[in-house]
């Protein structure tokens, strides 16, 4: 950056054309640290307002004061960082670290304006990570929307929490004062009367969900349905539905939302486990090699379905899914381990090849439901899969590559039982995967899919003892 286009302010150098942000009160530029040459978010807030009726100087430095609070107590990879605060006579400063982008800007760049599901989720269960920082120093955010949602090599970051306010004192007022953005606020916000903070930060987030996965909303326009005729997986909709409950006392809690995104990632991985199957056996000609594809480990994987929809009995009994749709699931599940048994006796019968013989599957069909050991057993047979599929190697380049990855989702789902714990614990310090759903589009050549599977190879060595 040029001189003319810079302005020292304290130990930072800031860029006067590089405006990230514009509010009311506030202004955001780019900004270099002097000492490191590193670069920063340098958010200066005016210390005099044009109308002390609207902001007035007391309640600016409160303002001040409680980002400051907030961003020092809530250290989360999902919550932007402060790197350093300081006043002058005219302004307060808050330097935060820089990001690439915001949400909304992201989303204006997409065809359509929207995100691809899987995409989708993955920033959404980041969001709610950060939240739950939020909520666990007692804060409500009071302002979530697509502009304050900054993204970072992928990382989520939650800003703006100078809205922000404790969980207790706002239970304690006659009644909430009115913030935030119109379009994402709740209906019980304008009502004059105390609401739930948190039911009213999840109706926000319903908004942001929809928004990623259906396009943005035209905020000139008076909104009066908030899908259009995109059509995503029924579930997830429920789920939006549910986040936009008029009702506060009928919309989904943030258990809920929580429940549901651990439903997801298990389901989401099974799908591209099954949809590996389907992509190798279709391009390995040799018929002896097929046998071992369909269904033996297809089997196990999907009776591991049951084990997730067993996440959603809670919410059943409440009401919150439709019971007939997942009776119905339930029954294709067992008629498909009934076929899948049979067609397993038969390959015996005819002494056919089957790849990945283990004892944990035998044991295991010889039950129409899943056995008591069934979790042992499914760890044991993808283990025993992914050490059979050692041995085989193909002259093409693109088959070998859907092989090895095909490898790595099944040391993955070795970890469904822990809900991905020791995945994310192994992946996000060496190899900073910030979280488990991203591993779907971030992988693009062999070497990046054996780098993941090294990193994760002390779940199968631990598994085989």
């Amino acid at each position: 950056m040029c001189e003319a286009d810079t302005k020292i302010i304290g130990k930072y150098i800031q860029n006067t054309k590089r405006k990230l942000g514009q509010g009311l009160i506030c202004s955001v530029y780019e900004a270099k640290y002097l000492d490191t040459n590193k670069y920063v978010a340098l958010k200066k807030i005016s210390r005099k307002t044009q109308d002390s009726r609207i902001v007035s100087n007391e309640r600016l430095q409160k303002s001040y004061a409680l980002e400051i609070e907030i961003l020092k107590q809530c250290v989360h990879k999902n919550v932007i960082s402060l790197v350093d605060n300081f006043e002058t006579q005219d302004h307060f400063y808050i330097i935060l670290e820089l990001c690439d982008s915001n949400l909304k800007e992201y989303l204006e760049k997409k065809t359509g304006k929207r995100l691809e599901e899987e995409e989708a989720m993955d920033i959404f269960s980041q969001i709610v990570e950060g939240e739950k920082c939020l909520h666990k120093q007692k804060y409500s955010h009071r302002d979530i929307k697509p502009e304050n949602i900054l993204l970072k090599d992928g990382c989520v970051k939650i800003t703006d929490v100078n809205l922000a306010k404790n969980i207790e004192d706002m239970y304690k007022a006659a009644a909430h004062s009115i913030v935030g953005t119109p379009i994402y606020s709740a209906p019980e916000i304008n009502s004059n009367t105390n609401f739930c903070p948190y039911k009213a930060d999840i109706y926000s987030l319903g908004i942001v969900l929809s928004e990623m996965l259906h396009g943005l909303i035209d905020r000139c326009q008076v909104i009066t349905n908030y899908q259009n005729i995109i059509k995503i997986r029924s579930d997830l909709e429920e789920l939006i539905n549910r986040m936009l409950e008029k009702d506060p006392k009928m919309r989904a809690d943030w258990s809920d939302v929580s429940t549901f995104i651990c439903y997801y990632k298990k389901l989401n991985l099974l799908d591209k486990i099954i949809s590996s199957f389907s992509e190798i056996q279709q391009s390995i000609q040799d018929e002896n090699t097929k046998n071992f594809m369909y269904p033996t480990g297809l089997l196990i994987i999907k009776q591991y379905n049951k084990l997730i929809d067993e996440k959603t009995l809670e919410l059943q009994a409440r009401k919150k899914y439709n019971y007939l749709k997942d009776m119905k699931q339930h029954e294709e599940l067992r008629f498909y381990v009934q076929n899948a048994k049979k067609w397993y006796e038969n390959q015996k019968t005819n002494q056919t090849q089957i790849l990945c013989e283990s004892g944990e599957l035998k044991d295991e069909l010889r039950h129409s439901e899943r056995s008591k050991q069934f979790n042992t057993h499914f760890q044991s047979y993808l283990a025993a899969f992914y050490k059979k599929l050692n041995n085989i190697t193909f002259n093409s380049k693109e088959l070998n590559f859907k092989i090895k990855y095909f490898q790595l989702k099944l040391l993955i789902a070795c970890d469904l039982i822990c809900d991905f714990q020791n995945v994310q614990k192994l992946l996000s310090q060496p190899l900073m995967i910030e979280n488990v759903l991203s591993l779907g589009h971030c992988l693009k050549d062999i070497d990046q899919v054996e780098k993941y599977t090294k990193a994760l190879l002390p779940i199968f060595e631990e598994i085989l003892k």
